[in-house]
């Protein structure tokens, strides 16, 4: 079943991004809006958490498969600019 979009939570925070894809939140889609790609995500109160978590220090991750999804969020964003 296809989460409707406003049930989603959006980002283009590619760091927040990164912390989202590691903790095992489900990119729905990406968008664009000028020059920014905003990703968009499955289970909004579960991202919402994790946004509350990382943004107040509290959320933790494995700082080197945290860099991998970096490297996945950059990917996806640059390969969806066209860049």
């Amino acid at each position: 079943m296809d989460t409707p979009i406003e049930e989603a939570f959006c980002s283009s925070d590619l760091t927040l991004v990164a912390f989202l894809i590691e903790k095992g939140c489900v990119i729905l889609k990406t968008t664009r809006s000028g020059n920014r790609t905003i990703l968009h995500f499955a289970n909004k109160s579960k991202c919402e958490q994790l946004y509350h978590a990382y943004w107040n220090r509290k959320g933790s991750v494995d700082a080197r498969t945290y860099a991998d999804s970096l490297r996945r969020a950059k990917d996806l964003i640059f390969s969806e600019s066209g860049t």
